[in-house]
């Protein structure tokens, strides 16, 4: 007959793991969080799940961002977690016209296929300026998407984090 073994070295081993998990899934859960696009027109048309790294904020021209919302009702709310391509940072002159989005003279989105679902003649969103400093302009590639070449650009204050796309 084998010989019982007490309980507590056991209880104490199944303890220190539960809080090893309990602290890994936590340290998980306050850095990262999954996103998903339901939209059936996806600004992103290549991704529909990604995950968004919070602990970076360091933003770069042409990667993918999230950020929260900011005076786009009533299609958004404030605070709708949203993500773009980086297209323009501060420094950069963009160019918004009849021929699209140009960032230092490079064609970087084109069309306005929303202007009339928006009530408002393409013409309305052409404008030139210089990106100020803690401002940045998000655009997606798909002409569908409703992004700065209509509302303009966003604070530093509104970047989550990092996106990276899962699939």
């Amino acid at each position: 007959m084998k010989e019982r073994k007490p309980w507590g070295p056991f209880l104490l081993k199944a303890a220190m793991i539960a809080i090893a998990f309990i602290v890994l899934f936590s340290w998980i859960e306050s850095n990262y969080r999954i996103g998903i696009d339901s939209q059936a027109i996806r600004c992103l048309p290549d991704h529909k799940y990604y995950l968004v790294d919070l602990s970076d904020k360091a933003v770069h021209r042409d990667t993918i961002m999230a950020y929260e919302s900011k005076g786009l009702q009533p299609y958004y709310e404030d605070g709708t977690v949203m993500a773009k391509y980086v297209k323009a940072i501060p420094g950069d002159s963009v160019r918004i016209d009849v021929d699209g989005v140009f960032v230092n003279d490079e064609l970087v989105a084109e069309g306005f296929a929303l202007s009339q679902r928006l009530g408002s003649d393409e013409s309305t969103f052409y404008r030139s300026f210089t990106v100020p400093p803690g401002h940045y302009l998000m655009l997606a590639p798909a002409p569908e998407s409703y992004d700065g070449r209509y509302w303009g650009l966003i604070e530093e204050d509104q970047i989550v984090g990092s996106v990276i796309p899962l699939m």
